[in-house]
């Protein structure tokens, strides 16, 4: 369909900077719901749908390009920054390329979000530092978030279970550190 939207509102409401979630895979958002909820209603969130879901004639092929047409569709709906990010798996690359290309454009992207996706090395051969300030804010930011939620299954094991069933966060946590966080 001509009229098919590739960014579709998640949470409106919320007086703090959006934030843009990017696909998975195949292409939708559905595994974004629990996520959403979690966020609050002070957090507006938006999601990027895949075109090809809905004009399989239009499918990128390529993720500069997938990149490219959702920088410009998220110009267009928030022409100034800053800019916040994330993806989950495959999404999270494409998010990391439209970082790249929204701070090619002398964008400030504040924020983004690699959910059990890989971290691609800059075009500039620079390392991600993983003490950075980005990655600490984002570890303390879901710790903070979800550590009532964590508390509430209770006990080590019950939260290590918890964090691998937790849609969207497949985390890389181990038994030790789930028994310190419950």
């Amino acid at each position: 369909s001509e009229e098919w939207d590739v960014l579709v509102t998640l949470q409106a409401q919320g007086a703090r900077p959006p934030l843009y979630l990017i696909h998975t895979t195949p292409g939708d958002l559905l595994g974004y719901g629990t996520l959403v909820n979690h966020l609050g209603t002070d957090q507006p969130c938006y999601g990027f749908q895949s075109l090809g879901l809905g004009c399989p004639d239009k499918c990128h092929r390529s993720i500069q390009e997938m990149a490219a047409y959702y920088v410009k569709t998220l110009l267009a709906r928030q022409p100034s920054d800053p800019y916040l990010l994330a993806g989950w798996c495959y999404g999270g690359v494409v998010a990391f390329e439209m970082a790249q290309q929204l701070l090619q454009h002398g964008r400030n992207v504040a924020w983004i979000g690699l959910i059990d996706a890989w971290a691609p090395v800059p075009k500039d051969g620079k390392k991600i530092d993983p003490s950075s300030q980005a990655v600490v804010s984002y570890v303390t930011y879901l710790i903070d978030k979800h550590d009532q939620a964590m508390r509430k299954v209770g006990g080590g094991q019950k939260v290590y279970d918890y964090t691998y069933t937790f849609n969207g966060f497949a985390a890389q946590l181990s038994l030790q550190q789930a028994n310190k966080l419950s």
